[in-house]
This record gives C-alpha cells, structure tokens and sequence, in this order.
C-alpha cells in the first residue's frame, strides 16, 4: 500500500500590478494594486485558520514599477516591492508556514534577499511534521545540485553560495 500525503497551502495575492504584458495571463492588471499590511496579516490568519503548512506569495512582475504601488511601500517603509515580499514572508514563518514565491523575474541581490528569510522558531515548527522539515531540507539540497549543475554549464559558478 502506498502512503499519499499532502500539505495544506494557501495563495497570498500580494500585487496584481506586472510591468509586463502577456497574452495568456489573465492575472495581471497595469493598475496599481497591492494588498496592505493590514490585509495581509488577515489573509495569514486566515490561512493559519486553515491549517495551512505552507504559503504561496503570487505577484504581478515588478509591480513597483507604478508610482502609487512605489509610494504606498514608501509610506509602509519598504524601500522596494521584494522588501515587502520579504516582510510578508518573514510574517508567514512566524505563523509556522514554509513561505515560496512566484513573484517573476528578480535580479541576484533581489534573491539573495528573499533567501536570506530568517528559519521559522520552534514553537512554530512544532505545527509542521519532523518529516516535512526532513523533505524540505532534500528538495532544498537537490535544488541546489540542479542549479550548481546549470550555473556551471553557464560558466557563472563563483556566485552561487549554499
């Protein structure tokens, strides 16, 4: 018998506002849009609510591209939107989730960044399974592998660190 399992996730719409225009997306706006603080220390309770184990950040590409998305992250105090998404990620851990992104293309000191996200505490941790802490850390692992693989293949090697 095989043993299926599953994690409970949640989608947190950060920003709909993208820089960039394709056909097939029906996501996107070029409006300013951007969820506040407020509305996303909601929508994580609510998640947390659902037993929700891990969280997926989901952006329109470069949203601070639109002068009132840029000035409502001044006004909040984030220099930049991966700020933000940092800020929302960091308020995930906390909760016990495992925050991921797809937030579009990024710069390296953009991922740099997002990666430096601090480990959820123990009291956290206890929500999850020993087992998903053992599966994370592998896939991380193998992700890794892949992209030493690539980046070697690109000749790009000395700025990959894990």
């Amino acid at each position: 018998m095989r043993r299926v399992t599953f994690s409970r996730n949640y989608t947190l719409s950060l920003s709909r506002t993208c820089q960039c225009y394709c056909k097939y997306c029906a996501f996107a706006t070029h409006q300013a849009h951007i969820r506040s603080p407020e509305e996303v220390e909601g929508l994580l309770d609510e998640a947390l609510k659902r037993n929700a184990k891990e969280l997926l950040v989901l952006t329109g590409e470069r949203p601070e591209i639109n002068p009132v998305v840029a000035a409502k992250l001044a006004e909040w105090g984030h220099e930049d939107f991966t700020s933000y998404v940092v800020w929302s990620c960091e308020r995930a851990l906390e909760r016990g989730m495992l925050p991921h992104t797809n937030i579009g293309v990024l710069e390296r000191d953009d991922l740099a960044r997002l990666r430096e996200a601090p480990r959820p505490p123990a009291s956290s941790r206890s929500r999850l399974r020993a087992g998903s802490w053992l599966a994370l850390a592998r896939l991380s692992r193998s992700r890794s592998n892949r992209w030493k693989r690539w980046l070697s293949c690109t000749g790009d090697t000395g700025t990959f660190r894990r």
